[in-house]
């Protein structure tokens, strides 16, 4: 388990992935009882992997972020994987995202914001330098539709990585990580903080569109 969340009856929601069930890694849900007792357990298969890596309780629905092992339009890819469930498990929608990215993941435990949309951090690895990560940020409606999503790095053309997320007082968003000087080496790596806005922009403006899809790359050193 990579997650738990505990459930507005006092039990607990724990979310991973699991390969008890399939050949492959599914994502895993399962819900216990105050002491522990198991009450039920969920699996989300697909044709290959799939895991959860947060899980947050929102609308009286249960979200749950992770990743898609996909061979399309490449072999050995990683998506974004957004499942929503009902409080009993039942899966209601899945959305994937990564489209013609390389590679995608959701690292972070997704934020329910005030207005019921969902934010997840993670990492994304583009068009622009295949080979390696840059942070990711990305915003969904309580449907699981997106909203924006950003992509951020300190060094271009060495790993970047977010691992935590959280929202400000200000209405914007807080993230911690780890970036490279260089692509290896002793000392290469740095911790990495970001702050943006309710946009995701470091910037001021880089929202060009209010409540539709705005998909940009903060080149910010």
């Amino acid at each position: 388990f990579s997650s738990v969340l505990q459930a507005p009856d006092g039990g607990y929601y724990l979310a991973g992935a699991s390969n008890s069930f399939n050949a492959y890694d599914d994502a895993f849900l399962v819900k216990v009882d105050v002491n522990g007792n198991l009450l039920w357990q969920k699996t989300f298969t697909t044709p290959l992997s799939d895991g959860v890596n947060g899980i947050v309780l929102s609308n009286n629905k249960l979200y749950l972020a992770g990743w898609q092992y996909t061979n399309y339009p490449i072999s050995n890819k990683f998506d974004g994987m957004l499942l929503i469930s009902d409080l009993d498990g039942n899966l209601i929608n899945s959305k994937i995202s990564g489209g013609s990215t390389l590679s995608n993941s959701y690292r972070t435990k997704p934020i329910a914001l005030n207005d019921g949309s969902i934010v997840v951090a993670g990492e994304s690895r583009t068009q622009q330098n295949p080979n390696v990560p840059w942070g990711w940020l990305f915003k969904f409606n309580q449907d699981g539709d997106s909203l924006w999503a950003r992509t951020y790095f300190n060094n271009p053309n060495a790993p970047n990585y977010i691992y935590d997320l959280k929202a400000t007082s200000d209405g914007g968003f807080i993230m911690a990580g780890s970036t490279n000087d260089s692509l290896g080496g002793i000392g290469a790596q740095n911790s990495w903080v970001l702050k943006v806005d309710e946009y995701g922009c470091e910037i001021e403006n880089c929202q060009l569109y209010d409540a539709v899809e705005d998909v940009a790359v903060n080149n910010i050193y």
